[in-house]
């Protein structure tokens, strides 16, 4: 099973959809994207558990992280925006081992 993602920003050719496997490793960074993207939305391919898809736009101060769900929000999920891409927690949400 893996995490899909959806990364992008306001230029052009500034998409990305693509996927990883967890580690539960903190800070981890995903550079996929190949540039620094103002909105991040990950999802698990995971039906079994029902992980929450979370989303974070480049308006949302520090390591907070929103849900599609009735929670607010989270943190250690979405963690920063880099400059080719994005940094993870150690959430499941995002970033469960072998997920």
């Amino acid at each position: 099973m893996a995490y899909h993602y959806v990364a992008f920003n306001d230029f052009a050719n500034s998409i990305s959809v693509g996927s990883y496997t967890g580690n539960n490793t903190d800070s981890r960074a995903v550079a996929t994207p190949s540039f620094q993207p103002e909105f991040v939305m990950v999802r698990a391919d995971d039906a079994a558990t029902g992980r929450a898809a979370n989303w974070h736009p480049s308006s949302l101060a520090g390591d907070n992280t929103l849900l599609f769900t009735s929670t607010a929000s989270g943190t250690n999920r979405i963690q920063a925006f880099q400059p080719t891409g994005f940094q993870l927690g150690t959430s499941t949400d995002v970033n469960a081992n072998t997920v």
